[in-house]
């Protein structure tokens, strides 16, 4: 609970964990940083890569959910909904189609 108060890493063996507790007491440690604190910035991605990514949901027909009658009934759709989907956030959104002269 000591290292919990301190915000210092909590896993790991007894000789690490007196370790960073002693150098929290002289000064010496670093505190962890939490996720909320370093914003990630969303990937811009490739057209090549854009494809890739479709390609592969067109093949994911061969997966088990898609096999039943009603689940081949939802591959062309949800490959429709993920084409529009990858369509307005990475290339509307983000300016792919003004930036990139392929597109």
């Amino acid at each position: 609970h000591l290292l919990q108060q301190a915000l210092l890493i909590q896993t790991g063996n007894k000789f690490d964990l007196v370790l960073r507790l002693t150098h929290y007491k002289f000064g010496t440690a670093t505190v962890k940083q939490t996720a909320a604190t370093a914003p990630r910035a969303k990937p811009i991605y490739q057209p090549k890569s854009l494809y890739d990514r479709v390609e592969k949901k067109i093949h994911a027909v061969q997966q088990r959910k898609y096999q039943s009658h009603y689940g081949s009934k939802d591959h062309a759709p949800d490959t429709y909904s993920y084409m529009e989907t990858l369509l307005k956030e990475q290339c509307i959104e983000s300016k792919l189609v003004e930036t990139n002269p392929i597109l």
